[in-house]
């Protein structure tokens, strides 16, 4: 064992006296620190060029206007009427001219369009669209008229919890307003803001590149599972007992969320840059081929290949001493990454503190440290980078030439990669044993995923009965495979060749 030790260390001091192992781990932290300003760029550009609430409330005034005065009435598609959107009686439909009323409202009383006085005010059209269509003086219409009024008056009064009760009190008067299946879901909905005192925002005004309060998001998120689960039928049919158990999962964990105020780690933070930063795992597979190529391929160019073939060692003790130093500088490449993207995350969206990471167990919400689970998906890359320094030992030994033996492996992992891009897309049961549709097994874990509330969703395994274990399978076939063919060709390696 201390033989091998040394072996390694000597292999260690080989390594970093080349240059190329330098720069590699220079370009690391700089790429990081790269991918960071880049991404904050291209979030403060979306933001910059999407439309703001008040143009698009204006925008919306004008077209109002125009339809009111029957010059784009039919152009836009809204004919006499309009159908309030939310799942709402059909018959319950209001014009032009009153939403156009909310919002001239809107704007001489300085309501902000994204606000929930705005959300308030377009409640307002739920009865006055059912008023409308009520003989006036009747017991309906004078109800519909009360609840109409009272959600002017919170408006108002300028409190958001007196607007939530008078929306409670328009679901348990009026409940015709809504569908029968969707009516349980939006009082439970309506419960939760109550309870943790959520005020409501008009999404209407909202566009691509403003991102909307993740308590929004949550709320979204947990309607859209429960109406999933009260149907039972899913984007693609019937649910699962699989899906079934991730939506009440994801369920449980966003209202736990809610009650305990514990907001998603978003894009644009630090460890939701470490995250994303994840990407660059890949880059190191290249830079494993690229040392190991040059680590061996030196060995032969240099002529020191044949000082070790001829020293009293046992050649697998060489071997393997070479794959362990080259295995461990691929361990330190990924925790030095980590810590770029930790440190870079800091730098540029600064270093905010985040909640515990929410998972599910025994049936009920657990908490983690986040720092621990960036952690494990960072050594989620392990098994990638044990088969591709195999990968890169074998080549370097088969081609003797460090250019030859790079270019090979830089078009295996490229071209393997868009291979399996492609793969991917086509229904062959076969790709699932093709090496880099296994190499990322982050895939298994959506839930490492980040974005407001999962918005940047990992792609899940490309084909059906993929497994971690059956990835971890594949991966192990593969380092066996590639080790042995590299092995016995170095065993084999005459002397006088070498």
């Amino acid at each position: 064992m201390r033989s091998f030790g040394r072996l390694m260390k000597n292999e260690f001091v080989k390594l970093f006296a080349r240059p190329t192992t330098f720069i590699m781990l220079i370009l690391i932290p700089v790429l990081t620190f790269g991918l960071g300003f880049v991404m904050k760029m291209g979030l403060a550009g979306n933001a910059r060029f999407a439309p703001k609430p008040a143009s698009m409330m204006q925008s919306r005034i004008e077209e109002l206007t125009e339809q009111v005065a029957g010059s784009a009435e039919t152009a836009n598609g809204y004919g006499d009427s309009i159908t309030m959107s939310g799942g709402q009686d059909p018959a319950s439909s209001y014009t032009p001219q009153q939403e156009l009323d909310i919002l001239q409202y809107a704007r001489s009383a300085n309501i902000e369009p994204d606000g929930w006085k705005m959300d308030a005010l377009y409640k307002t059209l739920l009865p006055a669209g059912a008023k409308s269509a009520a003989a006036e003086g009747s017991a309906d219409y004078q109800k519909y008229d009360r609840l109409e009024q009272s959600l002017y008056a919170a408006v108002r009064s300028d409190d958001s919890m007196q607007y939530l009760a008078a929306w409670k009190a328009m679901m348990e008067q009026a409940p015709e307003l809504w569908d029968k299946s969707q009516l349980p879901i939006e009082k439970e909905i309506l419960g939760l803001r109550i309870d943790n005192k959520i005020e409501p925002v008009y999404a209407g005004f909202y566009s691509w590149g403003i991102d909307r309060p993740w308590k929004e998001e949550a709320l979204d998120s947990i309607s859209q599972n429960r109406y999933q689960l009260s149907t039972g039928m899913g984007k693609d049919g019937a649910l699962t007992d699989t899906e079934k158990s991730d939506l009440e999962k994801n369920t449980a964990i966003a209202i736990h969320r809610l009650q305990t105020d514990n907001a998603p780690v978003a894009q644009g933070s630090m460890f939701g840059f470490l995250s994303q930063a994840s990407m660059l795992v890949s880059m190191l597979s290249l830079f494993i081929i690229i040392i190991g190529s040059t680590m061996m391929a030196s060995e032969y160019s240099s002529g020191t290949i044949k000082l070790l073939l001829i020293s009293p060692h046992k050649r697998w003790k060489l071997f393997f001493a070479k794959m362990a130093s080259l295995f461990l500088i691929g361990v330190g490449m990924l925790a030095l990454l980590f810590i770029s993207a930790l440190v870079s995350g800091g730098v540029v969206f600064g270093f905010q503190n985040v909640g515990p990471y929410l998972g599910f167990s025994g049936g009920q919400v657990t908490e983690t440290p986040y720092i621990l689970m960036s952690l494990f998906r960072y050594l989620l890359a392990c098994p990638e980078l044990l088969v591709m320094t195999a990968l890169a030992v074998m080549l370097a030994v088969i081609m003797r030439r460090s250019a030859v033996a790079i270019g090979v492996g830089t078009a295996l992992l490229f071209g393997g990669s868009m291979i399996s891009m492609i793969l991917r897309l086509l229904p062959y049961d076969f790709k699932r044993f093709i090496l880099f549709l296994n190499t990322d097994l982050s895939m298994y874990f959506p839930q490492l995923s980040t974005g407001q509330f999962g918005g940047d969703q990992m792609a899940g395994p490309p084909a059906s009965g993929m497994t971690v274990q059956f990835s971890l399978a594949v991966l192990a076939v593969y380092f066996i495979c590639f080790a042995y063919i590299a092995l016995d060709s170095f065993n084999r390696r005459d002397i006088k060749q070498a």
